[in-house]
């Protein structure tokens, strides 16, 4: 027998990036504390100018400019993260989306992490938080999933003080 043709026709594909979603349940936060957070967060630094502000009928879409510098590692193709964000406030539907884009040595521009706040229609003042993580790498995966439950309490404070 030829074991050879039988390895070589069992191929297994290993994914080295993967998405991940990460969601959370907010009480006592309305979706128009997260769009003042979506807003206004880190405004006071000097590194963040607005881009754009565009109104589409009931969604806002406000382009953010963040001044980040390349890391050592840009050059091997380590992404230079939190380089602009796109936050997009829809009032008809009551929900905010940040979204936080990369750059990166190898590839043009790529959205990195979503983070996605939306109104529950049946319990009021309880929001809904997602963040969806675009392509990381799939070692990292649990350590994000078991830090998310602080980031969410992290973020939930933010919210508050908004």
């Amino acid at each position: 027998r030829n074991y050879n043709i039988i390895i070589r026709s069992m191929v297994f594909r290993f994914e080295y990036q993967l998405n991940v979603p990460l969601k959370s349940k907010m009480k006592g936060i309305t979706w128009e504390q997260a769009a003042k957070f979506g807003l206004f967060h880190d405004i006071a630094s000097k590194k963040v100018n607005f881009a754009s502000v565009k109104q589409e009928g009931d969604k806002l879409i406000v382009i953010k400019r963040i001044a980040t510098h390349k890391n050592w590692f840009y050059s091997l193709g380590f992404a230079q993260k939190g380089w602009y964000e796109r936050i997009v406030i829809d009032r008809k539907e009551k929900t905010v989306a940040i979204d936080s884009f990369a750059k990166n040595f190898t590839r043009d521009e790529h959205m990195w992490r979503r983070d996605y706040f939306m109104d529950r229609e049946d319990e009021p003042n309880k929001l809904v938080f997602v963040r969806h993580l675009y392509w990381i790498n799939q070692l990292s995966r649990f350590t994000q999933q078991f830090w998310f439950g602080l980031v969410a309490w992290r973020i939930r404070s933010k919210v508050t003080k908004c």
